[in-house]
Parts: structure tokens; C-alpha cells; sequence
């Protein structure tokens, strides 16, 4: 129970590591490597844990495929639709809005990918104390992304307005919408 504990303490150092980068902060990089690397080493922990579920092996095969698919998903929102160097690493005036791809159905669509690929994860290691984090970590992302909204606002033009068009957590229909409309679009 205490590595869920500590993977929900990851969260408030992925805000700081925002608020570094709000401010031009050099060390903001590892600050970010912490809050990040920490929550990955704490799943990793979780999945090996000896509580585990009792499924069945088809279910934890579809386990793998749910998380396989959705970390990928995860690392291409956070990766390659944010330019990954830009964003995180290098100095920068302002972020530029993207608002095409995962970022047009949802806000943070890293919740959403998080949340299926730790629960796809959990299936697949038939680890329960990894389903219980998957549930919790959710709520922290939540929590997270909600006061993050500030900071995005001080730093990305246009972001407001982006508020107003966009869902934060859970695709609509006029999301859904307006990412099938613009596949192929870039980012303004």
C-alpha cells in the first residue's frame, strides 16, 4: 500500500515541474524526471507485487494489448503531439496551443490514456494493489490537471478560449466531432 501512497505524491511534483517551467526555472528538467520517473518506477513495483487477482490468462492477454495501445497513446500525446524537447526541456517564451489530435477531443487526454493503460497493466500483471492505484492515480491526474489549468493559462496564448471549445476529461460528441474533422489538420 505505501508505493500507492507514493505514486500519488508523484502528482504535486509534476505540478511543481510545471510551475518551474512557468517560471523559466533551469532545473524544471529534473524536477519533471522525478515526478515522472517516480510514478513509472511505483507501477512497475505495483505489478510485481504478490497480491494479485484471480483472472483468467485470456483476460490478462487483454490486459496487455488494452495497456500496450494505450501507453502508446499516452507517450504520442505527450511526446509527439507536444513537441517533447520544446516543452519539457528547452527554453521557451511562450507554448504554443495544440489543439488537433488527442487535444481536440479532450483537454488532457493523458488522464484517459493513463487511467486504460494502468488498468490494462493491472489486468495483465493480475496485480490488485496496481487496479486499486489505477482508480486512485486517476483521481490525483484529476486533481493535477485541474490546478495545472492555471499555469497553461498563463503560458499558452489562446488557451482560454480553448477551454471554451474543448472538453477537459471526457470526450463529447462535439469533441469527437471536431477530431474526426480535422485529422490531417495542424495545430493553429
Amino acid at each position: 500500500m505505501i508505493y500507492v501512497i507514493l505514486g500519488i505524491l508523484t502528482f504535486p511534483v509534476m505540478y511543481f515541474f510545471d510551475y518551474l517551467q512557468l517560471k523559466h526555472h533551469p532545473g524544471k528538467a529534473y524536477v519533471g524526471f522525478i515526478g515522472f520517473g517516480g510514478l513509472a518506477v511505483i507501477v512497475v513495483k505495483l505489478m510485481v507485487y504478490n497480491v494479485k487477482l484471480t483472472i483468467s490468462p485470456i483476460l490478462s492477454s487483454i490486459g496487455w494489448v488494452i495497456s500496450i495501445i494505450f501507453l502508446i497513446l499516452l507517450m504520442r500525446s505527450l511526446i509527439i503531439e507536444i513537441p517533447f524537447y520544446k516543452t519539457y526541456i528547452g527554453k521557451r517564451k511562450e507554448q504554443k496551443l495544440v489543439d488537433t489530435g488527442a487535444y481536440a477531443l479532450t483537454r488532457h487526454p493523458g488522464v484517459l490514456w493513463l487511467l486504460f493503460f494502468l488498468m490494462g497493466l493491472a489486468l495483465a500483471s493480475k496485480s490488485y494493489y496496481l487496479l486499486l492505484a489505477a482508480l486512485i492515480y486517476t483521481v490525483a491526474n484529476g486533481i493535477y490537471v485541474y490546478f495545472q489549468e492555471n499555469i497553461l493559462i498563463q503560458m499558452i496564448s489562446g488557451y482560454e478560449n480553448y477551454q471554451q471549445q474543448v472538453p477537459m476529461l471526457i470526450p463529447t460528441k462535439k469533441s469527437i466531432n471536431n477530431y474526426i474533422n480535422g485529422i490531417g489538420r495542424k495545430s493553429l
